[in-house]
């Protein structure tokens, strides 16, 4: 992250901002996906002229557990994805994501060893201090005041089993967003969009040409 940036969410918002007036987008469609989801939430909340409808996938306004927000990772959750870093770098912290008792338990063991593997790569090209944007910054970030903010049409996708971002935030995004709507992925974990892609672009496709209820 580039010095005095401060907010790796700020940082993502104004980049995204930037590309669409660049590009001279017009009204499109922003997809994230987890912390992805929630750089989308605070974009849409901040630049509703740039933004045509916004869909995310176990995305949070806040990732850390707080005595009035009951959902997310705990302070040991966290320190754990932290002290994995700090001990064995990339791979630690990488092992500890792509913990098997966590995460593709909606695929069997060969599908899970190949996903593994993608995910494995990717994180080991982005390196230590990109994951560590998540855990030790953007996990801070607490953004629910800006939810009613958002103008845009919304799409909320939500995995059933996923631990990472438990369904009740999605529940919580679908009735504090004013045009908010929910789909829940039945059985799908928290990386939907790699063990369920084809329920995941049909609900994606269906949105973006306003056809929801033929999914």
């Amino acid at each position: 992250m580039p010095p005095g940036t401060g907010s790796v969410t700020a940082l993502y918002t104004a980049d995204l901002a930037a590309l669409i007036t660049h590009l001279r987008l017009e009204n499109p469609t922003v997809v994230g996906f987890a912390s992805a989801g929630h750089v989308g939430l605070r974009f849409a909340a901040q630049h509703p002229e740039l933004l045509g409808k916004l869909a995310v996938l176990n995305g949070s306004p806040k990732f850390r557990r707080g005595h009035d927000w009951p959902h997310g990772f705990g302070d040991d959750g966290i320190a754990h994805f932290i002290d994995a870093a700090r001990d064995r770098g990339i791979e630690g912290i990488t092992d500890a994501v792509l913990d098997p008792g966590l995460v593709f338990a909606d695929v069997d063991t060969a599908r899970a060893t190949e996903l593994g593997s993608w995910f494995r790569e990717m994180s080991y090209n982005a390196g230590v201090a990109t994951l560590l944007g998540f855990f030790d910054n953007i996990s801070l970030d607490d953004d629910r005041h800006l939810l009613p903010a958002i103008t845009a049409p919304t799409l909320v996708m939500s995995s059933t089993i996923g631990q990472e971002v438990p369904s009740s935030v999605s529940l919580h995004l679908r009735r504090t967003i004013p045009h908010a709507r929910l789909a829940e992925l039945p059985g799908a974990d928290h990386f939907a969009f790699a063990t369920r892609p084809d329920l995941v672009n049909a609900l994606l496709h269906a949105f973006v040409f306003e056809r929801l209820g033929e999914v």
